[in-house]
């Protein structure tokens, strides 16, 4: 009887397995017969000829602008403030008289030197006169000549100081802010003013020292502002420092950059294109 039952039992098991297995290969079938039919689409492709042209190795790098001339305005001598001829930031021109310094007590000085030598001339042409009509002694005649030459010599330094006295230009160019006053007393060498020739500016930049053989004097530069970002200015490299710099292994580049505008300010920090003195032919598509 167990026998029996254990017969049946696998009998129903095998037909639920027939069952499965038929239901499932139905489903694949019906899952066939409902798949789209896959077609090939074509893709448009666009053609364009490729072309040929000359391209530089163009070296790029950061720089700053520096003035082609500057100088901190300073004194030679002391004395008191009389006159400030300048205002601040404008344009002069070289010899314009910056400061005047009070020389009141030099040219005290100079007067009665001045007076000193109209005597010792007087004296040298009397001693000539005496030594010429044998009255006179070849002594006397020498120490009334070296008083005629003291009183020179005095008198030439005093000019020169009283000239010291008017500070003027030593070159075209803007002046800056001054630090001194009117009726401030400075010292030799206090310095006054600033003055910076920007007409035209030097560009100084670094570049690889690998990049050596690339750069030459002459060769041109385009520098680009950010704080006039919608501007290119074009200049020229004009100088190449001897030295190469042993901790960053690169090598400074000096340019001058024309600024007749001068829109363009010492200081500001540039972008520098070293235009590629090598050309070579590249295909384009």
């Amino acid at each position: 009887m167990v026998l029996g039952l254990a017969v049946l039992v696998g009998a129903g098991v095998l037909a639920q397995q027939k069952g499965w297995l038929a239901g499932g290969v139905g489903a694949l079938k019906g899952e066939a017969r409902a798949a789209p039919d896959q077609r090939a689409t074509s893709v448009a492709v666009e053609v364009a000829p490729a072309r040929q042209a000359q391209v530089t190795s163009d070296i790029r790098a950061i720089g700053s602008l520096q003035s082609d001339e500057s100088v901190k305005v300073a004194s030679e001598v002391a004395g008191r403030i009389q006159e400030i001829a300048f205002r601040e930031g404008e344009q002069v021109k070289q010899g314009d008289v910056l400061v005047q310094l009070d020389a009141a007590l030099v040219k005290a000085s100079m007067d009665e030197t001045e007076a000193r030598m109209d005597l010792a001339k007087a004296n040298y042409d009397r001693a000539q006169q005496l030594q010429r009509s044998g009255s006179g002694t070849a002594r006397a005649l020498d120490e009334a000549r070296a008083e005629l030459n003291t009183s020179n010599a005095l008198l030439d330094s005093q000019r020169v100081q009283i000239a010291k006295h008017t500070i003027t230009a030593p070159f075209d160019g803007v002046v800056g802010l001054r630090s001194v006053s009117v009726g401030a007393y400075i010292a030799v060498g206090t310095e006054l003013v600033n003055l910076e020739k920007i007409d035209v500016l030097k560009v100084d930049f670094k570049i690889p020292e690998t990049q050596l053989g690339n750069v030459a004097p002459g060769q041109e530069v385009e520098v680009v502002v950010d704080a006039l970002p919608n501007r290119t200015f074009v200049g020229k490299v004009y100088a190449i420092d001897p030295l190469v710099d042993v901790n960053g292994r690169a090598l400074s580049v000096r340019a001058r950059l024309p600024n007749a505008d001068l829109v363009l300010r010492p200081g500001l920090f540039v972008r520098v294109v070293l235009k590629g003195r090598d050309t070579r032919s590249a295909v384009f598509v």
